[in-house]
């Protein structure tokens, strides 16, 4: 792969959710990502979302080989509408998270941002108290509760659903505002590289 190397990598089963999802959105598209970070699909994803490896593949492909990560985007719903729909779906087996659109991650059980943060953090021996963490989706909630657990900062970008913005303990301006830069600017003794 260009430009990083896969250390550790946890894998589920998909069988059983996607059979799941595809009784209740089967006009949606699925796609797996494979142990190489390539991802296989049943239909089109559109062109920014999945990278550059990918291979078309007939749905009941899917269901077969562990995986680290289902994806599945349902062009037929909002995201209101997907949220209900997930909701009663049930998908305790697995940790998932809803986009700005009816888009759906789905990983191994407790794999999320804030469980792979603490690894590089044990890695790097990382202090806990220097912790700084931003987003703007659904997908970071897990790594805003982890960042405050360590007595460290969680800042929504000013664009983030009304959920994500509670679970921060602090909100900063959008991305078209440079939210990210203010946060970054208001840090002291910040060194930036040239």
């Amino acid at each position: 792969p260009k430009g990083f190397s896969i250390h550790d990598i946890k894998t589920f089963d998909p069988a059983d959710v996607l059979a799941r999802l595809i009784d209740t959105v089967p006009n949606a598209h699925f796609a797996v990502e494979d142990l190489d970070g390539g991802y296989r699909f049943n239909k089109p994803f559109p062109s920014y979302a999945l990278g550059d490896q990918n291979v078309e593949t007939p749905l009941e492909e899917l269901l077969h080989h562990p995986v680290s990560r289902v994806v599945v985007l349902s062009p037929d719903h909002d995201v209101d509408q997907f949220l209900k729909i997930m909701d009663e779906v049930g998908l305790q087996s697995v940790s998932y998270a809803i986009g700005y659109t009816a888009w759906l991650d789905i990983a191994p059980k407790g794999i999320d941002k804030g469980h792979a943060l603490n690894q590089l953090r044990d890695n790097y021996n990382h202090t806990s108290n220097r912790v700084l963490v931003m987003g703007d989706g659904r997908n970071d909630i897990e790594m805003f509760q982890w960042a405050q657990s360590l007595g460290g900062h969680a800042f929504a970008m000013g664009q983030a659903p009304e959920e994500v913005k509670l679970a921060a303990s602090a909100v900063t301006a959008s991305v078209t505002e440079d939210g990210v830069a203010q946060v970054l600017m208001s840090l002291e003794g910040l060194e930036f590289i040239q």
